[in-house]
């Protein structure tokens, strides 16, 4: 069945919502070009590897989108994305967000775009990367396709090694006891295949008589006009041997066997040939896979004559795919994992012989569900393309058993990403990834049921796949959940899940989606599923709210279940389909009150809307800082005696968002000058040191020595500040009696409360007193009023200007 297409009109139409709604949901805007040189963060290097890569989206005639990946930079806390349509023209902001990607919908077709990206943290901006474009084009038809997520069907095609006027195409066989046979075929056109003969068998040398081979080169070698085979060389019982071995024929006819061989003495395992201007080379993995090796192989390709480069020492990585692009030689490879799914990396180089990079991670943690396998390039008169092909072990019936994941370059640096689909021509070289969809929920709001710190609901929308959400302790089952901000039609569901190496699991789970965030409807089950470390399921139906149901995870080699519930990535994919073009009206009396050192609430009178206000995005510094559904916002996590400025605009189902709300400004709260500053004391008890009375935690505390009354601490604020406000967090809330004493030298001590008669306890007792300027502040503990033989025990000591 032909996909249904859009007439071109309302196609026109929709990519014109699509790309202003793309546009409104960038957190911030611009025309202003690169920052002032001044303005650049010394330390922040421009993010490196910046790739694109046109591709379409189902229904469109065009591939009119482009996918923007870039290395995230060391200290950045986010990033900002450029374009212009002229190499020397003029940039305009485009992005600005947490996530090390973008994809720039609705381009014009036929249209060269540039980039540039830069990196943010707390102070400054990087200065831009070296441009990077793109080439916009209208997709041709009689493309083939290739399905990610399920089995392709065979497509009639040229193939095999095409030799004068006639192909070859050779086969492994292998039996029960390992190696049976080499059959070749061959064809007048690479399509129409008839069985010639068998090559080698395992009567054909004594070594081939109970051995199995992996890794399988055939190769052409000009030079001597036969084709060779390479290949891992094993007895059929283990993987001891770790040897190469070589064979080699004419054309179509018998091989002979050349024998197998450790290549100067090494192991060799996992192999991978390359060849450039007719010479050979081998790549192998050596000592138990720890290490990885690259040979020069002799002018008949059947030995190894010199050893070219060790490329990687005790890194752990097998399936070698090396190719040439650019100036720069790329190595793929994946980790030791035996059959089950493992991390993807690469190094680059600009000679065989190194110095190679170091080893940079790629794709997701578990190369979608596969292992690196082989690169396949496709050369024609329109363009080159290049895609890994990634096999699944682990594949069932029905399932895709390899994958093909377009490959992007710049420069020394490759990218690669899953689609479900992937449209090319290996006559003409042209590829072209589909998606179902707007990634839209990237950078949005999300929450869980738990989590630990440095881990948290949002790494698992951050664009990053070395990030993740990790649930605060090992009980099952655990949620998560997107809040995507406006209603979309699903359509895919994306999720990259935990794998440890060795104990490789399958996730049983649920999706349930929602538009309100309250009433949940259970939109996918996966209670059944298989597939290891990726998943990527069909989604149907309209929501807001996307909630992730961990219910349990199966290991392979352990039947109970010791994973943390944890997500690496999660990507839903939908569309927009309302037209309604009505903004709302802007947000009005917007106010703001710091509530403490890092918190200011926001208030304001609600917009009108003509259909209905979806919610309110809010921007802290012109940045976006958060969603509300309502007229009030918490604005937490901010620096102490810092100022802010605010505004809110309103949006709707659509995506029409409205003129900003008036801005205003308020400052936080003066923090807690004591906060880890050093303290000096009368006495401390093992393991309740004086230091923790201002570490910052109220589960930890200082403790005396001994039941004696007075003890004191003495904390040294670094500098002078004037100060007003002290709190104290008793140990069991008991009602201490104390008295606190402020000095600007640490000698001569002025009282600034006397509690040595407090009969009240609590959480927490503050004290207010007339401004001083002090450097040191001191705490007396004179006794304790109700608890007889209490020690001295403060949990915490805050100092405030």
């Amino acid at each position: 069945m032909m996909p249904m297409r859009m007439a071109p009109q309302s196609m026109q139409a929709y990519m014109k919502i699509l790309l202003c709604f793309a546009l409104a949901l960038c957190i911030t805007l611009s025309d202003n070009p690169f920052p002032a040189k001044t303005a650049l963060a010394a330390s922040l290097e421009p993010p490196a590897g910046l790739t694109a890569m046109p591709f379409k989206l189902t229904n469109s005639p065009d591939a009119n989108n482009v996918n923007l990946k870039w290395n995230p930079s060391l200290g950045a806390t986010a990033y900002k994305l450029y374009r212009s349509a002229e190499p020397g023209g003029a940039y305009s902001l485009i992005y600005h967000g947490i996530a090390p990607e973008y994809q720039d919908l609705g381009l014009a077709v036929g249209a060269t775009y540039y980039y540039k990206v830069t990196a943010l943290d707390a102070e400054a901006e990087s200065p831009p990367s070296e441009a990077i474009s793109a080439k916009t084009f209208a997709v041709p038809d009689g493309l083939r396709t290739f399905y990610n997520y399920k089995e392709t069907p065979p497509t009639p095609g040229v193939s095999g090694i095409k030799i004068g006027d006639t192909y070859y195409k050779y086969e492994y066989v292998r039996d029960a006891g390992g190696f049976l046979q080499i059959n070749v075929y061959t064809s007048p056109d690479g399509m129409n295949f008839t069985l010639k003969q068998a090559v080698l068998d395992r009567n054909s040398h004594p070594d081939l008589a109970a051995c199995k081979l992996e890794g399988i080169n055939f190769v052409y070698n000009e030079s001597t006009g036969k084709v060779v085979m390479i290949a891992h060389y094993e007895n059929n019982v283990d993987y001891s041997l770790a040897r190469i071995a070589t064979a080699s024929g004419l054309p179509g006819e018998d091989m002979s066997f050349h024998g197998s061989f450790r290549p100067l003495g090494n192991e060799s395992r996992d192999i991978g040939f390359y060849s450039e201007d007719g010479v050979g080379y081998v790549l192998s993995s050596a000592n138990n896979n720890t290490d990885l090796m690259l040979y020069q192989l002799t002018p008949d390709y059947t030995a190894v004559e010199a050893l070219v480069a060790k490329i990687y020492t005790g890194k752990h990585r097998e399936a070698p795919a090396l190719m040439k692009k650019d100036g720069y030689y790329y190595l793929f490879s994946s980790g030791t994992a035996g059959w089950y799914p493992s991390r993807g990396q690469y190094s680059s180089a600009t000679s065989l012989a190194g110095p190679w990079s170091e080893l940079r991670n790629i794709g997701n943690a578990n190369t979608f569900s596969a292992q690196s396998n082989w690169v396949q390039m496709m050369s024609g008169p329109e363009a080159t393309s290049y895609a890994l092909r990634p096999y699944r072990w682990k594949a069932s019936p029905g399932e895709a058993p390899m994958l093909m994941l377009p490959l992007a370059f710049n420069d020394g640096y490759a990218w690669y990403e899953y689609f479900e689909e992937i449209h090319y021509n290996p006559s003409t070289g042209i590829m072209v990834p589909e998606q179902d969809g707007m990634l839209i929920s990237e950078g949005k709001p999300a929450i869980a049921q738990d989590s630990v710190p440095g881990s948290l609901p949002i790494h698992a929308v951050d664009g990053n796949y070395d990030t993740s959400w990790k649930s605060a302790d090992s009980a099952w089952p655990k949620w998560w959940t997107v809040d995507l901000g406006l209603v979309y039609r699903l359509t895919n569901i994306q999720i990259s899940w935990y794998l440890h190496n060795g104990s490789e699991a399958y996730h049983q789970y649920q999706i349930e989606t929602s538009t309100d965030g309250i009433h949940y409807t259970l939109a996918l089950d996966q209670m059944g599923n298989t597939r290891y470390g990726f998943t990527s399921d069909k989604l149907a139906g309209e929501a807001r709210y996307v909630r992730v149901k961990l219910v349990d995870a199966v290991l392979h080699n352990n039947p109970n279940n010791w994973y943390t519930p944890q997500l690496a990535e999660v990507k839903v994919f939908g569309y927009l389909d309302r037209a309604e073009s009505v903004p709302p009206t802007a947000p009005a009396n917007l106010a703001a009150t710091p509530v403490s050192e890092s918190q200011i609430d926001l208030n304001w009178t609600a917009s009108a809307d003509n259909v209905g206000v979806a919610g309110y995005r809010i921007y802290r510094d012109g940045i976006l800082a958060g969603f509300s559904s309502g007229t009030s916002y918490q604005d937490t996590g901010l620096s102490a005696s810092t100022s802010y400025s605010y505004t809110v605009k309103a949006y709707d189902a659509s995506g029409n968002i409205s003129a900003s709300s008036n801005a205003v400004t308020a400052q936080t709260q003066p923090g807690n000058v004591a906060l880890n500053k050093p303290v000096a004391f009368s006495s401390q008890q093992p393991g309740n040191e004086a230091w923790k009375i201002v570490d910052g935690s109220t589960t930890a505390r200082w403790a005396a020595s001994d039941s004696s009354y007075p003890q004191w601490v003495q904390i040294d604020l670094g500098a002078t500040y004037t100060i007003s406000r002290t709190e104290i967090v008793p140990y069991q809330n008991r009602a201490y009696r104390y008295k606190i004493e402020t000095s600007a030298d640490g000698v001569n001590y002025t009282l600034a409360v006397d509690r040595t008669a407090n009969t009240e306890g609590g959480p927490v007792i503050a004290d207010s007193f007339s401004a001083t300027d002090a450097r040191y502040v001191k705490l007396t503990v004179t006794g304790v009023y109700n608890a007889p033989n209490g020690w001295a025990g403060i949990n915490e000591f805050r100092v405030f200007e």
